[in-house]
């Protein structure tokens, strides 16, 4: 198992001054000694600076409500812990087998099971995930929930620590679930998310998404202010681990209609505990969405969001700052990239997302009969 610190850089700031070291002697005599001596100090100086830049950044995060830039301290996980993997099946088909075969190349020195709960599928899904070493449990079709079902397959798990993930999400590399799980060593992380990158088939659209919303930085979310916005709750279940007494205390709600992810991770923020992006844990996971489909997918995680991270002015007016940056940011990246021909579509494309987002997130004030006749989403 792969162990160490995941370090953050920290934001750039003027070096301040620091007083003399104890460690400077007096110069004269010997020139070697003198030397020596003005070295010491100098680098004492250095680590004061340092120490008091990190202060100095900790207080300023704190004060723009922002993720508090951070090195995780990481102690020594036990040896011998079980890894339980979840993920939740419907129709699974080859994407599952991939899966699958991505986790059994896992170079990770902890015992590995997988638990599949499936929900249903006419495609074979369950014998083909025995045949791979998986333990199936199966439900109707009409139990699936997203909470729900990932709470039942961590109850039939016997893993010290719980990996999340999905059945069209595959292994980047053989460190992936080493990556993942490293940072749950320390005690005051409630869990980690990884990285998503395009299939080599994503459109453009798709491939800005994944990399403005899971980017190559890691960072570290925790509380800096009286309010949880967007940013500060980002997680997913696509591609995370939580280890198993903390789901204990802070499972999933059961009765969230998607955004799961989110929903906990607002609850375990507000509770003091931290989350971790580690980029190195990545999978490949997208999607090619059509217009309907993805005005589908974003209205049920409007209806979800004032439960995960929409629950006041602040966040809202967060919210539409994000969409704002995201929509200049997309543009731009089609025309400094040449795709210049996709732009019109996605122009549309994202109008169609942000409409099913602002309908989602107004789902309340809707006639019931519009309402139950939105979404079904695909997990």
């Amino acid at each position: 198992m792969a162990r160490g610190a995941l370090a953050l850089h920290r934001p750039r700031h003027p070096r301040p001054h620091a007083p003399a070291s104890v460690h400077e002697e007096d110069t004269r005599g010997d020139a070697r000694t003198g030397r020596l001596s003005r070295r010491r100090a100098r680098r004492d100086r250095a680590g004061a600076a340092r120490r008091l830049g990190g202060r100095r950044a900790a207080r300023a995060c704190a004060r723009a409500r922002a993720p508090v830039p951070a090195r995780v301290p990481v102690r020594r996980r036990r040896d011998a812990e079980v890894i339980s993997v979840l993920i939740p099946v419907k129709d699974g088909g080859d994407d599952l087998v991939r899966c699958l075969e991505g986790i059994a190349r896992q170079q990770v020195g902890d015992d590995v099971e997988v638990v599949i709960v499936d929900s249903g599928s006419r495609d074979g899904s369950q014998a083909r995930a025995a045949g791979l070493g998986a333990r199936v449990h199966e439900i109707p079709p009409d139990e699936f929930v997203h909470g729900a079902t990932r709470n039942l397959a961590a109850r039939l798990s016997r893993g010290d620590v719980l990996v999340f993930t999905t059945q069209d999400a595959v292994a980047a590399d053989e460190r992936w679930l080493a990556n993942l799980v490293a940072p749950l060593g320390d005690d005051d992380v409630a869990g980690a998310y990884g990285r998503q990158l395009p299939h080599e088939d994503a459109t453009p659209p798709e491939q800005f998404f994944l990399d403005f919303m899971y980017g190559p930085s890691p960072r570290v979310q925790r509380l800096g202010g009286d309010e949880l916005t967007f940013e500060h709750t980002m997680f997913s279940n696509v591609n995370s681990a939580i280890p198993r007494h903390v789901w204990e205390a802070y499972p999933f709600a059961d009765d969230v209609t998607m955004s799961e992810d989110q929903e906990w991770s607002r609850r375990v923020l507000l509770a003091g505990r931290t989350i971790v992006y580690e980029p190195r844990a990545a999978v490949r996971h997208s999607h090619t969405y059509s217009l309907a489909g993805a005005f589908r997918r974003f209205y049920a995680s409007g209806a979800s969001a004032d439960r995960a991270y929409v629950a006041g002015r602040a966040s809202r007016a967060a919210l539409r700052r994000a969409l704002r940056r995201y929509a200049a940011g997309e543009l731009g990246w089609l025309w400094r990239t040449k795709q210049r021909r996709w732009i019109p579509y996605s122009v549309v494309y994202e109008l169609a997302k942000v409409s099913g987002l602002q309908l989602g997130l107004r789902h309340r004030r809707l006639p019931r009969p519009l309402a139950r006749f939105l979404p079904g989403v695909r997990r």
